[in-house]
């Protein structure tokens, strides 16, 4: 559920609950006699027009356009006839749908944009810089972006890409994303949903859990940047992919988002470079 550029979800929610009441007001204005039907027909269909038009004008992606607007109950009331039987229960019970699926819709957004309401300069961490760079509360963010403060946003699907390398790979790589999942855990008491920590140097700390129905892309890149872009659209905020992959950089200007190269002095080979050469 992807909002286009530009569009704040204040605006889609304040849409949706004007859409909802006036769905719901349709039945009120049915009316009797034999043309009643012909009538709550345009009416329902007139809403339905509207309701697209502003859906497809709020969202970029199918879970947004799509929320169920038209199924099989949608065409037979648009192909209903003074002939049609019992057309009330048809077109009521078509609003019935359309009005769960605009609150499940709403709902959702809402939940999202509370992320608006922490302060701070968002960044993601790619799972290169949980595995090869030094512990995240051991690096001062602030120097890294340049500004301050900071708010290190952790996508579920890079810690469960941690998992994943934990138990695949090389003996190498399996034990870094091991000491990377063990700092995590340090903080897992203080980061369940809508909540955050604070780390050594400041910067708040928070993880994005995947929304109950969303549909992961087969690409982990692809995955991550399409939660960066989720992200800085609903809070309303540039926001920057730390790395230390140029593969990364290059692909995130690709998808019009900000990244930072983490500088090399915080890597953990240098790191082990520089105390062998402090021993010798």
């Amino acid at each position: 559920m992807l909002l286009k550029e530009g569009i704040a979800p204040t605006t889609v929610i304040a849409g949706l609950t004007e859409l909802i009441t006036r769905l719901q007001n349709l039945a009120s204005t049915w009316g009797t006699g034999t043309d009643a039907w012909r009538y709550g027909q345009n009416s329902y269909l007139q809403t339905t027009e509207t309701m697209e038009q502003l859906l497809l004008s709020w969202f970029e992606d199918d879970d947004g356009v799509g929320a169920g607007v038209q199924g099989g109950g949608y065409r037979l009331v648009r192909e209903m006839t003074a002939a049609t039987p019992r057309p009330y229960p048809l077109v009521s019970g078509e609003i019935d749908r359309q009005v769960r699926a605009l609150t499940a819709l709403k709902t959702k957004l809402e939940v999202l944009q509370t992320l608006q309401a922490r302060d701070g300069d968002p960044a993601v961490l790619d799972t290169n810089v949980l595995m090869h760079f030094q512990r995240l509360d051991e690096i001062p963010w602030a120097e890294v972006l340049g500004k301050g403060p900071v708010r290190i946003i952790l996508p579920i699907c890079v810690i469960d890409e941690l998992d994943n390398k934990k138990y695949t790979g090389s003996d190498r790589m399996s034990r870094r994303a091991d000491q990377a999942i063990r700092v995590l855990r340090q903080y897992s008491s203080q980061l369940g949903p809508g909540s955050c920590v604070t780390l050594p140097d400041g910067t708040m700390l928070e993880i994005f859990l995947d929304e109950p129905d969303h549909r992961r892309k087969l690409n982990p890149d692809e995955e991550l940047f399409s939660r960066c872009t989720l992200l800085e659209r609903m809070i309303g905020k540039p926001l920057k992919i730390v790395t230390g992959d140029l593969g990364m950089q290059l692909r995130a200007d690709a998808h019009s988002l900000g990244s930072v190269e983490l500088p090399d002095k915080y890597a953990k080979d240098a790191l082990r470079r520089s105390q062998a050469s402090d021993e010798t």
